[in-house]
């Protein structure tokens, strides 16, 4: 804690969470701030526990973003950035690196928000992960799906669950996508699409050491319910099943 003042804590949401959060900073006599989208102005935030509230317009970009935090900090100090939902982590740690602010920077946070980086980390640390190649020569897409069998996923690198993936079945189905996305092709990657169950492993992690984990199972894969529809399911794993200790001894 600085001297003789409390934390200042700056919460970038983009979407309307984090309230219990905001709420544990305050009761720990840290100072909030708020920064969130014009249109999330008056959500359901706990704006007892929030000192004062700023907001941006959406998809407002990077250099617009750290031009505002930068001239909000010319008249308080701000000590930590938090990302309150995972779409702003990007920003958020790019926030921290230009105003040299502990926590995440872009390096790291790339390992979770990245496919192609997390894909690329998991198999260094020999986690069985699904062939993959990065959409940027194309040499090197035509080797990888005669290499690998097919269907194959086309991938955003930086979105969430099933969201913007194309299912591709054939070589020839690959090119009109990429005539389509244009100069944003570099911001995917091909995978070997792979059938079966979905899982995920939720952690705490401090100091390098996971401190916490529940694993959990999709009731049916992101991609199926994103693309032909129904409801998005997840569920909690018996912690001593096989399933639950194989999942925990690999995120560990």
């Amino acid at each position: 804690m600085p001297d003789n003042r409390s934390l200042t804590i700056l919460c970038l949401g983009s979407y309307e969470k984090g309230q219990e959060f905001i709420r544990t900073c305050k009761g720990m006599g840290c100072r909030v701030l708020l920064l969130t989208v014009e249109k999330l102005r008056h959500a359901d935030w706990p704006f007892e526990s929030i000192d004062e509230v700023f907001t941006m317009p959406e998809e407002l970009p990077l250099q617009s973003l750290i031009y505002a935090v930068s001239y909000t900090a010319r008249s308080q100090p701000i000590d930590r950035i938090v990302a309150l939902d995972e779409f702003d982590m990007e920003n958020v740690s790019a926030l921290r690196e230009h105003l040299r602010i502990p926590g995440m920077g872009l390096t790291t946070v790339r390992y979770f928000r990245d496919k192609l980086a997390m894909r690329a980390r998991a198999k260094e640390t020999g986690i069985l992960v699904p062939e993959f190649v990065h959409v940027l020569n194309y040499d090197n897409l035509r080797d990888f799906m005669a290499r690998v069998s097919g269907p194959w996923l086309l991938k955003p690198r930086s979105q969430a669950s099933g969201i913007g993936m194309k299912k591709i079945h054939k070589p020839e189905e690959l090119w009109p996508w990429l005539d389509t996305l244009g100069d944003q092709q570099s911001f995917y990657l091909l995978e070997q699409f792979v059938p079966g169950s979905v899982y995920h492993v939720d952690s705490v992690t401090s100091e390098r050491e996971v401190i916490f984990a529940e694993t959990h199972a999709y009731g049916a894969p992101p991609l199926e319910t994103s693309h032909q529809g129904g409801v998005f399911t997840t569920r909690t794993l018996p912690r001593e099943g096989a399933e639950a200790r194989a999942l925990d001894n690999i995120n560990r």
